[in-house]
């Protein structure tokens, strides 16, 4: 198991076709550091994944930029929210939106890796 830190997020590569994405507390995630982010695991990856989202910490993101990132990665072939808190779940429902690849939201990183070893 390979972990990623970055001043923002800690990402874990569950396995070869799976990682698991974690934002520090208090972190205002902009496209920038998505980006920076999102090429440290395309580059550990080989070949194409699903990502598993864990929003146990307050954080927030500026979508439309985050998004972008996400979206322009051919790699990235699903998105795995996992929410502690209805807010949480509200905001990941709105995230739906942005996404254009399957998205879907759960209540733990369990749920959220058996949905993705499915459909991937």
């Amino acid at each position: 198991m390979k972990v990623i830190e970055t001043p923002a997020a800690t990402a874990t590569i569950l396995s070869e076709r799976i990682v698991l994405v974690r934002a520090r507390s208090g972190v205002e995630l902009s496209g920038e550091q998505s980006s920076q982010g999102d090429k440290l695991i395309e580059d550990s990856m080989p070949g194409s994944y699903g990502q598993i989202i864990d929003r146990a910490e307050d954080y927030s993101i500026m979508p439309i930029e985050v998004f972008q990132v996400l979206n322009a990665n051919p790699k990235l072939k699903a998105l795995a929210i996992v929410v502690h808190r209805n807010s949480s779940r509200v905001n990941a429902e709105i995230d739906r939106h942005f996404f254009q690849r399957p998205l879907e939201v759960f209540t733990s990183v369990e749920e959220a890796r058996n949905w993705l070893e499915q459909i991937l």
